[in-house]
């Protein structure tokens, strides 16, 4: 039996000071912008691994994830706004595998349990927030009929959260008809993968090839709008802008020449 507890904390601070001068066909602009911004994370995790027999293998866990950051932007710039904004994200999880080896065959399945906390403010007013249970499972089954080859088919689900450039709604000047901004609202994005692997070694040589197929849900991508207070500008965001099917194949190779290369 083995049981493992990781505890990390960080605090991270960046102030940032700038001064910009546009001169061109469009009005001059000059103005000073100064981003204070302070993120603090904490990440505890606890692992158990049991191997229950010579073949099977039990292995579970929970994990805490915290982080709050918070953003105080000032400028002189009349076309944008000081704001002071925080965002919170609370991820607290449950996840747990079993695995079995049976002569040629090996088995894995797996699930992971996530709450999902998440609120955004402005000036101390919410503008967002959400939460939610979500479960990913994962599985595969492994056939090895020598121990030159292999074959495996697996399935999983995975998440890709927006990161916090996305997610700040905080203006930036990036030209004169340009603003760059993130968007709260922004949801995660999720993929459920199934893939088949074949894998073939020749002396020094480890070969591979994959069929893959990949569904995403609210894929997650970057936007032009026009500007809703000035018509004339454009806005760079970002949104979730529907699903997304892929499928392909791939292909690998290792070699080893000496065995320390």
């Amino acid at each position: 039996h083995e049981i493992e507890l990781e505890v990390d904390y960080n605090r991270y601070n960046n102030n940032e000071n700038t001064f910009t001068d546009y001169t061109g066909e469009f009005a001059p602009v000059a103005f000073e912008e100064t981003v204070d911004r302070t993120e603090k994370t904490l990440l505890t995790n606890l692992d158990y691994v049991n191997p229950l027999t010579e073949t099977t293998k039990l292995e579970a866990g929970a994990e805490v994830r915290l982080r709050r950051t918070d953003n105080n932007y000032d400028t002189t710039n009349e076309n944008l706004q000081d704001v002071f904004y925080t965002y919170d994200r609370n991820i607290y999880s449950f996840y747990a595998t079993y695995g079995q080896e049976l002569g040629k065959w090996s088995y894995q399945l797996g699930g992971r349990l996530e709450n999902y906390n998440v609120e955004a403010a402005r000036e101390g007013e919410n503008i967002y927030e959400d939460d939610y249970f979500t479960l990913y499972p994962s599985a595969y089954v492994t056939f090895s009929p020598g121990e030159k080859n292999s074959f495996q088919l697996s399935y999983s689900r995975r998440v890709d959260r927006p990161s916090l450039g996305q997610v700040n709604p905080v203006r930036q000047l990036s030209t004169p008809r340009l603003t760059v901004s993130g968007n709260p609202s922004l949801r995660p994005q999720f993929t459920n993968s199934v893939e088949l692997n074949y894998t073939k070694k020749i002396n020094k040589t480890t070969l591979s090839a994959a069929v893959f197929y990949r569904m995403i849900n609210d894929e997650i991508s970057q936007i032009i709008k026009t500007d809703p207070e000035r018509p004339e500008h454009i806005i760079l965001t970002f949104d979730n802008v529907g699903d997304n099917d892929s499928y392909g194949i791939e292909l690998s190779g290792n070699f080893t020449p000496l065995h320390f290369w």
